[in-house]
């Protein structure tokens, strides 16, 4: 009997390494077979935390739910079904299931540290043979550094999860990556990653680390310095000249033209997947927001809505550092699609899952642990 209770408690540290595994191979070959088998895991997963571990299941299921109403109301609004969007939906279900195990599962750190370490000896070896960042990945080597931020920011929110100390190689290792597959967001992510971990570590003031990080951000949207940015990492901003500088960058113009084709229809809805799209010649909108609008319509604006409120709620609760992942992680998603679309989204709904649903509980653990040190 006791063999029972273990394998069945194992069976989610299973599934989620497992799903991550598939995760990172269809990323690499592009095969559908890989993708369709994270998605049933990461619903295992999900079903498994709604139906037995979870005792707020049925907020999990009424999203869940209202989502997939969305979704026929859109195909009513359109007149036609639309299977990307189906495979679409059931991708946010699954890493739903992934975000429940990031926070609750017991070694949800250790598997993501070791997919960290294995992908980024998969690309040292790549280097080795001289293969190109852009001939790795299926789509391009953007692609390439977001996976690699993507498990290191997920390494670290799951070891603050668990209340454990902050370690600096993860974003060492974001940041060799960032630099060789040359995506100049891929690196300002990476670097600000490794800037917002050596401050926690080093315990400099939150308050102060917040002011900083916020700055920087506005400052670098400010035309003069982004000129000064430009000519200061020329290579970075260019790609060693093969590109167009941040502030002539192409898709200002793509952002502009989505923005422009907005009726109140697509604007509730989305715009139909079925047809193809161009938006100032690219189909490929180069933003994540805009990409999870584009499916998504008034239903994904909501989840942004959400976002903004569990951030504002954490600061105020003076837990900055979840934030400023989170903030890191959606920067990265405004210059490139690779969020809202199934790749590893189950980082910014842990965060939504963290503040909406296990705060409370979470911080009842941690008083408890704490009142236990004082007595000893």
């Amino acid at each position: 009997m006791k063999k029972i209770f273990i394998l069945y408690n194992s069976l989610n540290h299973i599934l989620f390494f497992l799903s991550i595994m598939f995760l990172l191979v269809y990323n690499v070959s592009g095969k559908d077979l890989f993708l369709q088998t994270t998605i049933f895991i990461g619903i295992i997963i999900l079903l498994r935390y709604i139906l037995v571990k979870s005792n707020r299941g049925f907020l999990i299921v009424f999203v869940c739910a209202s989502l997939f109403v969305f979704i026929n109301v859109k195909f009513l609004a359109y007149n036609e079904l639309s299977s990307s969007l189906f495979i679409s939906m059931a991708l946010l279900f699954s890493q739903l299931g992934l975000a429940f195990y990031v926070i609750k599962g017991k070694y949800s750190d250790v598997i993501l540290m070791f997919y960290l370490y294995l992908a980024s000896f998969y690309l040292l070896l790549q280097y080795v043979k001289g293969v190109h960042p852009s001939d790795i990945i299926i789509w391009s080597e953007n692609i390439v550094n977001f996976i690699v931020l993507s498990l290191t920011i997920a390494v670290y929110l799951s070891r603050y999860l668990k209340k454990k100390k902050i370690i600096i190689h993860p974003a060492m290792i974001g940041l060799i990556v960032g630099f060789w597959s040359t995506g100049r967001s891929g690196i300002i992510a990476t670097l600000l990653l490794l800037f917002i971990v050596m401050i926690y570590k080093y315990s400099t003031k939150q308050k102060y680390i917040m002011m900083l990080f916020f700055g920087c951000i506005l400052l670098f949207f400010t035309q003069p310095v982004i000129k000064k940015l430009v000519s200061l990492g020329n290579n970075i901003a260019t790609r060693g000249g093969t590109r167009e500088g941040l502030s002539n960058n192409i898709r200002i113009e793509i952002w502009r033209d989505y923005l422009n084709s907005i009726d109140i229809k697509s604007f509730l809805f989305g715009f139909n997947t079925n047809n193809q799209h161009i938006f100032y010649g690219f189909r490929d909108l180069h933003n994540s927001f805009l990409d999870g609008h584009y499916q998504f319509g008034i239903f994904m604006v909501l989840i942004y809505l959400l976002l903004i409120v569990a951030c504002v709620k954490l600061i105020l609760s003076k837990e900055y550092y979840p934030v400023l992942l989170l903030i890191i992680f959606l920067l990265r998603g405004t210059t490139d699609t690779v969020i809202f679309t199934g790749r590893f989204d189950f980082i910014f709904m842990a965060i939504l899952l963290y503040y909406f649903i296990f705060y409370r509980e979470m911080k009842v653990q941690r008083d408890l642990q704490l009142k236990n040190l004082q007595s000893q």
